[in-house]
């Protein structure tokens, strides 16, 4: 992550194509960083619990060894109707909340950590406000 660029933050703006249908979430990735914005209407969240409240009822739907991501496994998860995955950008990692990274591939949502059980996360029942943080 680039910290010069924190600052720009402030004037990034939601992506249009970021739009949930159940909610009024919304999301951009910094061009500079790579590192995901959260906000619900004009409120910005905090990367977890925009993750969070993102992946909605997503569910893993097979693991494989990484060949270029963050971390050594990579997740394919199915992710719930209303999330728009347009606005990730192809092929490339974002960084959505600290130390866990999200990418597209086709329809497919792809995610990578080091330090978070993805399975367990997305398994546990998840209320809208619930805030997560990385195992270990």
């Amino acid at each position: 992550m680039n910290l010069d660029c924190l600052s720009d933050h402030e004037n990034l703006e939601a992506d249009p194509r970021s739009g949930f249908s159940v909610s009024r979430l919304r999301a951009a990735v910094c061009p500079a960083c790579d590192v995901v914005v959260w906000w619900e209407g004009a409120a910005r969240l905090a990367p977890w619990e925009g993750l969070v409240m993102s992946l909605g009822e997503a569910a893993v739907i097979t693991r494989m060894p990484a060949i270029s991501a963050p971390s050594e496994e990579v997740f394919a998860v199915r992710t719930p109707r209303e999330f728009r995955a347009s606005w990730i950008p192809q092929h490339h990692w974002v960084e959505a909340a600290p130390g866990v990274y999200l990418a597209r591939s086709g329809r497919y949502l792809l995610l990578s950590s080091e330090g978070l059980d993805v399975p367990t996360m997305l398994s546990r029942p998840r209320k809208r406000h619930l805030s997560l943080a990385p195992v270990g």
